[in-house]
């Protein structure tokens, strides 16, 4: 997933999130994380096609998950989610496609039932092309 190896390659995302044996904590959907912090998670892709005269379009959204806990995990967490979106600011497009628009969309503080752990979701948006 381009979206992972641009986080994983993004020093100020290794910086902030907690190492594991796997290396820096960014997971891709479905693998144990329940007590790594900081993290960051993301989810799979979502894909619109949109055809149009000119050719094929595909509107694709990221959704990145930053975690913290611990007595500054506001600012822990809104640290991670600004280096996330700074490491997808990089194009991401996949194999044989490009990327005509990217956009951050918008990053909001979600609730966790644990009052000591914040969450902070981020959402890209991207226009991909087929190339040649």
């Amino acid at each position: 997933m381009a979206a992972a190896a641009a986080l994983l390659a993004c020093d100020a995302v290794t910086a902030i999130a907690a190492e594991t044996p796997d290396g820096p904590a960014v997971f891709a959907p479905r693998q144990p994380f329940a007590d790594v912090f900081p993290r960051i998670t993301l989810e799979i892709p979502q894909v619109i096609g949109r055809p149009t005269s000119c050719g094929d379009l595909s509107e694709v959204f990221v959704t990145i998950h930053s975690w913290a806990r611990g007595p500054d995990a506001t600012l822990v967490a809104g640290r991670l989610a600004g280096a996330g979106r700074a490491a997808l600011d990089a194009d991401i497009a996949p194999e044989g496609h490009r990327i005509s628009t990217q956009t951050f969309e918008h990053a909001r503080p979600v609730g966790d039932p644990d009052p000591s752990v914040e969450h902070v979701v981020s959402v890209f948006r991207y226009l991909t092309h087929p190339t040649a």
